[in-house]
């Protein structure tokens, strides 16, 4: 997963295991970020995560995580009676504020249709992305969000869609007026 340092978010974590999932929160003993055990909460009594059922669910809090360096960190959730399940994420700078210029001069730009292929598809595989890790015990699985829900591609990519829709449409219209007058030509 990824979180971005003054979000306001917390990162959230779900851990399933292959057996006897809904057994698997009375099991959780603890956490270790980057390899040091991780108190539920921190010196003046804010939490730095927030546990809860439904197989073992982690919310890492903003407290916690602002105060971590840049780049990736590994986080384990501890059992009595399996081995850890573990994953990465990364912390990483706040996104800058965009200005209406910057938007208005995104919008305005032109790409050709195999360009806008290449975007979609790198926006496809970025979206199919999700944390997880394969431990050795019972195997419980790790994913991983930010809670601020799915980010579903770049809104001025319609106005590219609905030109690729008319580039389409006129072609078809060219090749129905291309094959009547064949047709038309062959009766004469």
């Amino acid at each position: 997963g990824e979180w971005k340092k003054e979000s306001g978010q917390p990162l959230s974590f779900v851990i399933k295991s292959s057996v006897d999932d809904e057994e698997s929160f009375s099991h959780f003993i603890g956490i270790q970020v980057d390899g040091e055990e991780l108190a539920e909460k921190n010196a003046v009594g804010e939490p730095n995560y927030i546990a809860k059922a439904g197989s073992v669910m982690i919310d890492l809090q903003t407290s916690y995580l602002e105060g971590l360096s840049l780049g990736q960190h590994l986080i384990m959730i501890l059992f009595d009676d399996a081995e850890g399940a573990s994953s990465s994420f990364t912390i990483e700078e706040k996104e800058e504020e965009t200005t209406e210029a910057e938007e208005t001069t995104v919008a305005e730009e032109t790409t050709t249709a195999e360009e806008t292929t290449a975007a979609e598809e790198e926006e496809t595989t970025a979206a199919e992305v999700t944390t997880s890790a394969e431990p050795t015990a019972p195997a419980p699985t790790v994913s991983s969000s930010t809670g601020t829900g799915a980010a579903t591609g770049d809104p001025a990519a319609g106005g590219l869609w609905m030109m690729l829709m008319a580039l389409s449409l006129l072609g078809l219209g060219a090749i129905k007026m291309k094959m009547g007058s064949c047709f038309s030509a062959g009766h004469s």
